[in-house]
């Protein structure tokens, strides 16, 4: 189509947009008569027909163009136009369009056949028809629409978008429900003075929604509004504009106080209000602040806003708006650093000159760079303008460290006084305080920042340590460990928790009744964790003392504290899931988790989680964990082995598998025997569940007599043969033993079934 048509056919198009059909009809007819044929055109003729009920007219007029000119087009047009107006079913029509192609195969027939075949539900075919409509003619838009709708149908969204969108961009005004293009149409007509159809191209938008999806937005309802309410202005009907401005002004605002009120249904409003009304530019701002004050607002729209403001020249609405999003989201990033511009665009201050300063601060200080130049650039910010709380923190911060104490004071009150609500001010004012012995001011800040629901982990782990410190001081031990075991859950070997939990247990527990005192090497990890003197023989001297007094919660957090400075951890690591496996066992795995994938992460971790979880009983899970520990490259034979016992172990006592438990037992021992763990022990009790009595026997002989697992073992093979009073009286040393762990647990249970009721244990093995 050339563009002279392109022009006509576009002029046409908003013409039935605006539903003024007579005029169109008449246009298009006469488009016609200089084109006649074009598929493009003749098939919005069939489309409008329908409107005005032209299309029997049309009908015989394609039957007649058929006689006389002989051209197939005009029968393809007749079938689609007896189809599109129903007087033809969709088979009828794809039949005789098919018939055509032999003799007229153009995008035209094949977009009519994929059509009908589409109505049909046969959207296979009617793709493949659509496909060969667009290979013979690429730029014949109606397919796009076509192919659109099919996927639509199959439920591929993606692409049905992706078509619907090639449509939109070759088919300007085809198409309601577009905002932009009844915008942009309505402010056309308008400027041509055009009213009425200005105001059926806003209209058709809302009626669009209804019809197709039976409720209008609000704004859409908001945007009809002010679009005749300014079109009205414009035909000087000045009464109808004024109460249209009025109605849009009372929608915006009742829908700004719904719960389920949207940031961007609100933006896009307060657009509407900035285009469209410049005496209701007071509700875009309204509309601004409600936004930046919502708990979930994004940097994105915060810098939309902030651009739009500080574009449009009113510093003093940009202040207004983001002051009042500080009060709502006072840790937000974006919406201080705007608030900040505007303060200094309105104090007259060369923003551009103050933020490269700030910057040059900044990595000054990031890179510990000289301390005259630091002031330097501080005070010549501070002479540009004194309300930048963050410039009061840093000389804050620096005069405390240079114990200019009455400086340092007044910049940490300024800050504060500045940035109330910031929770980095709260916490550092709070922090001061404490450290001046103030704690009664400082617990009403730290009230007030319980409040906010929105502070980053870091920020909340600050506020919790503060109020341990305070009730510390306080001597409410017992509250403080309360608030330090949250702080502990999330950072199980943070060095200073531990040292804190050391003393407040210390305190409340260990001292009152023992009468020691508090640890040297707490004392001097206190003051000084760099230094490298400890007196560790000493620490686990006391250790000792206090695990013999069941005082387990404060030796497992010594246990962590040595861990984390001792050279040879596996040592304190054994202790620890020993301690972990008999006491806190959940509390363990957890903390032992924090470790992976850290400095200290090694191949001892994931064997300890194992253990762990082998002292639950949980022994599928255990098995997963020590074959992890495998995984790591380890020459050390006797951790492999140590390794491989507790898997057969576990293969046992879990019932998992009796042949996997001899394979890896035997393992254990290939790798070599050590000390005090019963690789030997594991095995015969594997031979024995195999049915290798005599290799068990064997077995046993390298296990020390006083051993558990060997004792249990002993009484099971004199017991199957025959020697019960034997096994029972080797049995009796296993009830009698002190230990109390889950496993000696179970195997007391299994005794008792064969010590009282006589069990066949092979059998029941099996």
């Amino acid at each position: 189509m050339n563009k002279k048509n392109t022009e006509a056919l576009e002029q046409i198009n908003k013409l039935i947009f605006v539903q003024a059909y007579e005029k169109a009809w008449e246009l298009l007819n006469d488009l016609v008569q200089e084109s006649p044929g074009d598929p493009v055109i003749e098939l919005r003729r069939i489309e409008l027909s329908l409107k005005n009920k032209e299309s029997d007219q049309l009908i015989k007029e394609y039957s007649q163009q058929e006689q006389s000119t002989g051209n197939s087009i005009y029968v393809a047009l007749k079938n689609i136009a007896m189809f599109f107006s129903e007087r033809e079913s969709p088979m009828e029509a794809s039949l005789a369009l098919q018939g055509l192609i032999k003799n007229e195969a153009s995008a035209l027939v094949y977009y009519g056949i994929a059509t009908a075949l589409d109505a049909e539900g046969q959207h296979d075919r009617a793709l493949y028809n659509y496909n060969q409509s667009l290979k013979i003619d690429p730029e014949f838009y109606p397919t796009y629409f076509g192919i659109s709708q099919v996927y639509y149908h199959q439920g591929n969204n993606e692409q049905g978008d992706y078509f619907f969108y090639m449509y939109e961009q070759k088919a300007p005004y085809n198409l309601y429900g577009n905002f932009e293009t009844h915008r942009q149409l309505a402010l056309d007509f308008a400027g041509e003075g055009n009213y009425i159809y200005a105001k059926r191209a806003v209209q058709t938008l809302s009626e669009w929604w209804i019809e197709n999806k039976t409720i209008c937005p609000i704004e859409i309802v908001v945007f009809e509004e002010l679009a005749l309410s300014k079109i009205a202005a414009q035909n000087n009907a000045m009464a109808e504009s004024r109460e249209r401005l009025e109605r849009a002004t009372d929608y915006a605002k009742s829908y700004s106080k719904n719960d389920d009120v949207t940031i961007a249904t609100l933006f896009f409003m307060a657009k509407l209000f900035e285009e469209y009304s410049s005496d209701a530019r007071y509700v875009a701002n309204k509309m601004y602040e409600k936004i930046i004050s919502s708990p979930h607002v994004s940097s994105d729209y915060v810098q939309k806003i902030a651009g739009h403001l500080f574009a449009s020249g009113k510093t003093q609405d940009v202040l207004e708006v983001f002051a009042l999003g500080y009060e709502q989201n006072a840790d937000h990033p974006d919406i201080r650093f705007c608030l900040l511009v505007s303060q200094l665009k309105l104090n007259k201050v060369d923003v551009e000159e103050y933020l490269t300063i700030k910057d040059r601060l900044n990595t000054l200080i990031d890179q510990d760079g000289d301390k005259v130049e630091i002031f330097s650039a501080l005070h010549a910010l501070l002479s540009r303008f004194s309300g930048d709380a963050e410039i009061h923190m840093i000389l804050a911060d620096l005069y405390k460290k240079t114990g200019h104490q009455d400086k340092a004071k007044k910049h940490y009150e300024n800050m504060y006084t500045i940035d109330w609500l910031g929770s980095e001010s709260r916490l550092r004012y709070a922090e001061y305080l404490v450290g001046q012995n103030n704690e009664i001011e400082a617990e009403k800040i730290l009230k007030e920042l319980m409040q906010n629901t929105h502070m980053t982990q870091s920020a909340l782990f600050r506020m919790k340590s503060l109020q341990v410190d305070i009730l510390q001081r306080k001597g409410d031990h017992k509250e403080a460990l309360k608030h330090l075991s949250i702080l502990l859950r999330a950072e199980p070997w943070n060095i200073g928790y531990l040292i804190k939990q050391i003393q407040l247990i210390y305190s409340d527990q260990v001292a009152p009744q023992t009468g020691y005192d508090l640890d040297p090497v707490v004392k001097s990890l206190e003051t000084n964790r760099e230094s490298q003197e400890k007196d560790w023989t000493s620490f686990d001297k006391l250790s000792e003392i206090f695990l013999s007094l069941h005082y387990y919660e404060y030796v497992y957090a010594r246990y962590k504290l040595k861990f984390l400075f001792f050279s040879e951890r596996d040592t304190v690591l054994k202790k620890l899931v020993h301690l972990m496996g008999e006491h806190f066992p959940e509390v363990g795995v957890r903390d032992l988790f924090k470790l992976l994938n850290t400095n200290f992460d090694r191949p001892q971790i994931s064997f300890s989680i194992g253990k762990i979880y082998k002292s639950m009983w949980m022994h599928e899970t255990a098995v997963s964990w020590l074959e992890h520990a495998l995984n790591y490259e380890n020459e050390n034979k006797s951790f492999v082995a140590e390794v491989y016992r507790e898997m057969a172990d576990s293969y046992l006592w879990g019932n998992l598998s009796h042949d996997r438990a001899l394979e890896f037992a035997k393992l254990a021992i290939d790798y070599g025997e050590f000390p005090h763990h019963g690789a030997h022990a594991v095995y015969a009790h594997a031979l024995i569940k195999a049915g290798r009595i005599r290799e068990a026997e064997i077995s046993l002989e390298k296990v020390p007599k006083n051993d558990i697992d060997g004792q249990y073992l002993r009484g099971i093979i004199d017991y199957r043969n025959g020697k019960i009073a034997k096994a029972q009286g080797i049995w009796q040393d296993v009830f009698k033993t002190s230990e109390d762990t889950i496993k000696v647990h179970r195997i007391k249970e299994e005794l008792a079934k064969y010590y009282y009721h006589q069990v066949d244990y092979i059998k029941k093995a099996n």
